[in-house]
């Protein structure tokens, strides 16, 4: 079956959960090739060369146009996090290494169903949250990151 087939269904609230809740991208084991983040950030995770070869031989005629929307949407996600004061970083990385105050946790970014775009907030007094791009929105960075500023207090 053609994995790129799960993104064109339009996903219910408890799909939506399980598809980008935190649960989805857990490890049990730290990766020696991990990224590892230790202050407050908003990662965008980039597509592989595969992810991006996997995606051009499913849009064919259209990959450029759809790889520049995506571009686009996330280079406006990134002048819009950064405006409020919050660090951005990327990666094209398979796995990401938290590292908070109290808990690390440990991430895969690259199962077959997950997303080969997505963005992750993190700050190192809170859970991170894993954001779908249909719910970023300049109030979610506010509240994530002013929640993540008041716990440390």
């Amino acid at each position: 079956m053609d994995k790129s087939f799960y993104f064109a269904l339009p996903l219910n609230e408890d799909a939506h959960r399980a598809k980008y809740g935190l649960e989805s991208y857990l490890l049990d084991d730290f990766k020696p090739n991990s990224e590892i983040v230790d202050f407050d950030c908003a990662i965008i995770v980039f597509p592989t060369d595969k992810q991006l070869q996997h995606h051009k031989e499913i849009q064919q005629e259209y990959f450029d146009e759809s790889v520049q929307c995506n571009r686009d949407y996330y280079d406006m996600i990134r002048e819009k996090i950064e405006t409020v004061g919050v660090k951005t970083i990327s990666t094209r990385g398979e796995y990401l290494r938290l590292i908070g105050e109290k808990k690390t946790w440990n991430l895969t970014l690259r199962k077959d169903y997950l997303p080969p775009w997505n963005l992750v907030f993190f700050t190192r007094n809170q859970r991170p949250k894993i954001i779908s791009p249909a719910e970023f929105g300049t109030e979610l960075v506010a509240s994530y990151f002013n929640a993540g500023q008041q716990a440390s207090n």
